[in-house]
């Protein structure tokens, strides 16, 4: 059995959005507890199809030569949980994922305290926090990328006049990772502190 076109889930997807709108707005304005679960269930049935229908073709494996031809089987997740580069990539990510959500909320917080007392540079912080969030990715990405440069960078350049050695921040898989975590940092946490 041939799958549906990408275009029929897209279809299908933004109809039942389009649903979902509909529901939350009677929702609000309703008193009906029915309109409230069906709602509920039109929205978890919104966020697990997608999911469940992952998890199913991650099971299937398709001939390319004679797509009617397919099998299911958990021989797919057994390879994947045995390459060497699939488990690297995975710690890396868990890694990465727990320094960072970490690292923003701890610079967050004190930076939403902060930006909380009744100064009379309270505007000045607040304009500053919004900084970084607002700024897109692109600019934020190359101003770290020169901020991190080997050669003229302004991180090497203080290590430089402090009598440490220069770091080669973007080329060594450890260095980078730091880098990385420290720009998504900087990035992140003044959405957590707002």
């Amino acid at each position: 059995r041939l799958l549906p076109p990408p275009t029929y889930y897209f279809g299908l997807m933004l109809a039942l959005g389009g649903s979902l709108l509909l529901l939350v707005f009677r929702w609000r304005t309703s008193e009906q507890p029915q309109v409230r679960l069906a709602t509920r269930f039109l929205l978890v049935g919104i966020m697990l199809y997608p999911m469940l229908n992952v998890f199913l073709l991650s099971l299937r494996v398709q001939n390319t030569l004679d797509p009617s031809i397919v099998t299911s089987s958990f021989e797919n997740f057994s390879r994947l949980f045995s390459d060497k580069r699939f488990l690297d990539a995975f710690t890396h990510t868990i890694w990465f994922g727990f320094l960072t959500v970490t690292g923003s909320f701890l610079v967050g917080l004190p930076l939403a305290l902060l930006a909380n007392l009744e100064t009379g540079w309270r505007w000045l912080v607040r304009v500053a926090l919004l900084l970084p969030w607002a700024m897109p990715q692109i600019i934020t990405g190359t101003m770290f990328a020169w901020m991190f440069n080997s050669q003229y960078g302004v991180f090497n350049d203080i290590l430089v006049r402090l009598g440490f050695e220069r770091i080669y921040w973007l080329i060594r898989p450890d260095s980078a990772t730091v880098a990385l975590v420290l720009t998504v940092i900087w990035k992140t946490s003044s959405f957590v502190a707002l």
